[in-house]
Formats: structure tokens, sequence, C-alpha cells
């Protein structure tokens, strides 16, 4: 399944068809052009009002390709936004169009108070209010991704021997499963206090955290004892190797003075 936002183009939907795929996908007001399943015209403009904060409006439609055998049956899924999201979108729709010196289509204000969503589902196996639920879990996904690239360094793969790259991608997986466990058990003692400050944890925090004390864990505390257990050893590790020119040498004094 597709679960995307900012590709609803024909030409991609119609390859997850093609590929045994379905796709749920937000678009816009003047993203794809659509007809009903009896090919008359599709108004979209008068279909809006009808969707309400609690009762998503389902349609069923037809996304028209560049040719008739490209063309996509889906459902259009319309929501009803919060009157602050509304509202951003409004400034930031005005503010776009100031700084290109273009005329704001008075449409693209109206299409602001709504979420557009294109399934692919069949119809007897969704509803429309799990439908825009499934969607909002869009942005918990690419969150948890941001977190694997930012503190575990998954984008980072140190080998393209394919073997070895398997390898320190599943070690890496496993980290991120053991991680993600005991985030949410560290998230089950909030104290009572807190809970009633309508602070909410950052799970990049709570991870962050929780890879620190992996670490400890593994390597063991730090102890400076340890280090000049073996005097000799110590010695031999910070002293310059034997050079022809004359090392130019630090006066010893007290570090603290």
């Amino acid at each position: 399944m597709g679960l995307i936002r900012g590709y609803a183009q024909a030409n991609g939907l119609h390859h997850i068809l093609r590929e045994g795929g379905d796709f749920l996908v937000r678009t816009g007001w003047r993203k794809v052009r659509l007809r009903q399943p009896d090919d008359a015209p599709f108004d979209l403009l008068t279909v809006l009002p009808e969707a309400d904060y609690d009762r998503p409006v389902d349609r069923q439609v037809t996304i028209l390709g560049n040719s008739k055998d490209r063309d996509i049956p889906a459902h259009l899924i319309i929501l009803r936004k919060p009157p602050e999201a509304t509202d951003q979108e409004r400034k930031r729709l005005r503010r776009t169009a100031s700084r290109k010196c273009r005329k704001l289509n008075p449409a693209s204000l109206i299409a602001a108070e709504y979420m557009l969503l294109l399934i692919s589902f069949p119809e007897d196996q969704f509803d429309a209010a799990s439908i825009a639920a499934l969607y909002r879990v869009r942005w918990q996904i690419e969150l948890a991704f941001k977190r694997l690239k930012s503190l575990i360094h998954i984008d980072r793969l140190p080998t393209k021997n394919p073997a070895l790259a398997r390898t320190w991608l599943l070690s890496h997986l496993i980290l991120a499963l053991l991680i993600e466990r005991q985030s949410e058990e560290f998230m089950t003692h909030s104290p009572q206090e807190e809970s009633s400050k309508q602070r909410y944890p950052s799970r990049w925090r709570l991870h962050k955290l929780i890879i620190q004390a992996f670490i400890s864990a593994i390597q063991g505390a730090w102890d400076l004892t340890r280090i000049t257990a073996n005097p000799c050893r110590f010695w031999q590790s910070i002293c310059e190797p034997p050079r022809k020119r004359k090392i130019q040498r630090i006066p010893q004094r007290n570090a603290l003075s």
C-alpha cells in the first residue's frame, strides 16, 4: 500500500495499481482531474460543504489518466479541517501568492478548509473515518524514520558489500526495536504532577537518552583508575614515537593552576 503525500499524479497511482498495490494519497483540488463513474463531470466545489469535522464525505470517482485505459477508479474522502489548520493554510496561500506576485484563486481559499484523500481500496474494506485515522499515521511514520536517521544513523551505510550491509542494517533495526520497547515502558511511568501540565514528552529526546544508556551498559562505566592500572602500557600509549626532530615539551604544572 502506498501511504504518501505530495505524489497524487495519475501516472504514479496507475503504476502502484499495476504492481498489485493500493494507494492512500492526499491530493489538492486541482492536483488531478476527476470525473464521476458514469463519466459525468465531477464538481468538487459543490461537494466540499457536505463534509464536516466528524462526518467525512465519501465519493466514488474516476481519476483521469493520459488515455482511457489509464483512468483509475477510486474513492475521494473529504474531511473538514479544524479552524486553526484552515487559518494556517490560508495564510500560507496568501503569502505564497504575494511572494510570486500572483492573484490568489478564491477556490483555493475554499478548498483550504478541507483535506482530500484518494484511495483505491475496495468499498467493503474501509469506512471514511478509518481512512482518515490511517492517513494521520503517516506523519508518525515519517518521524520514526527521522529518528532512525538522526539517532542511529541508519542512512549512513558503511559498506557496499550486500552481506555486510544486510548484517549492519539488521543489527541497527534490532537496536531500534529495543529502543522502541524501552521507550514504551518509560512512557507508562509519567509522574502525575507532570501529566497535569499539558507537556508532551519528546520521543526524539527519550530515544537519545535510551541510546546513551545502552552504550553505557555495553561499554561499562568509564573508570579512570582502569586507564592507569598498567603504568607501562599507559605511558607507552601517550608517548610520542621516536623522531629525528626535537620534540617540543610543555612544562609540567598543575592542571588546575
